[in-house]
């Protein structure tokens, strides 16, 4: 998504603010609508009321972020689940390694990070999906059951296909914007976990894809915080237990 520039006038500030805002809730309102359509493979947050949260990482892994995302989760005792991009797993199959032998949780998602809705059906699931469930299998020696599409967009025929495999799709009910360079500061992404924790949510961080400098800052705060609520951290498969 394009940023706000600081030089820019207070009424295109505005505009742009309103248009990035029409987004939001345009994709906030499909993904919700899919979530009823389809209640047994796709999945905002859990379905329960237990006191439990999921970070989850997405776009890894990289040699740079990933290995000080997992610093910090070791220090703080957390298991998270980590979104893996399958060329990135090529690139980083030590990393890859890492990620599961300290006790994460991994899902699918994509090869090569494409938009899903300008795919056609078997585009999407041939050359992303399966393509890197092989590279997992080929890694660790099995394949994840967990997928994220892309921007955390996909069409109803893809998620029907998906559905069809016993693939479950988890997109987020908190998005932290750590990828945004305007909204990504230490300071406002805890002030959004703050804001908008809730029992059974699902986190969305990265863990690579751009500078995650302030992800790497801002996490142990942000587990204490939670810690400190009250929550439990789960992987998102003992969430869904699935």
């Amino acid at each position: 998504m394009p940023d706000v520039s600081e030089q820019e006038p207070v009424q295109d500030q505005i505009l742009r603010n309103e248009f990035l805002d029409s987004i939001l809730i345009e994709f906030k309102e499909t993904v919700e609508n899919q979530a009823r359509k389809f209640p047994e493979c796709f999945y905002l947050h859990s379905p329960s009321n237990k006191k439990q949260i999921a970070l989850t990482f997405d776009d890894g892994p990289d040699g740079r972020y990933t290995p000080g995302i997992l610093d910090v989760l070791k220090e703080c005792n957390v298991k998270a689940t980590f979104f893996l991009l399958g060329q990135n797993m090529e690139l980083n199959p030590e990393m890859t390694k890492r990620i599961v032998d300290e006790g994460h949780a991994v899902g699918n998602h994509s090869y090569s990070h494409p938009d899903f809705r300008y795919l056609k059906v078997e585009e999407a699931h041939q050359k992303q999906v399966i393509k890197t469930q092989q590279i997992f299998e080929e890694i660790l020696g099995f394949r994840p059951a967990y997928f994220r599409p892309p921007y955390g967009v996909v069409t109803d025929e893809q998620i029907k296909v998906l559905c069809e495999e016993s693939m479950i799709i988890v997109n987020w009910s908190i998005e932290t914007f750590d990828w945004s360079d305007t909204q990504n500061s230490p300071g406002k992404i805890l002030d959004r976990i703050k804001r908008y924790h809730h029992e059974g949510a699902v986190i969305l961080m990265h863990s690579a894809g751009g500078d995650r400098s302030n992800t790497i800052t801002v996490l142990p705060e942000l587990i204490e915080f939670l810690q400190n609520e009250g929550y439990e951290f789960v992987t998102i498969d003992r969430m869904f237990n699935k």
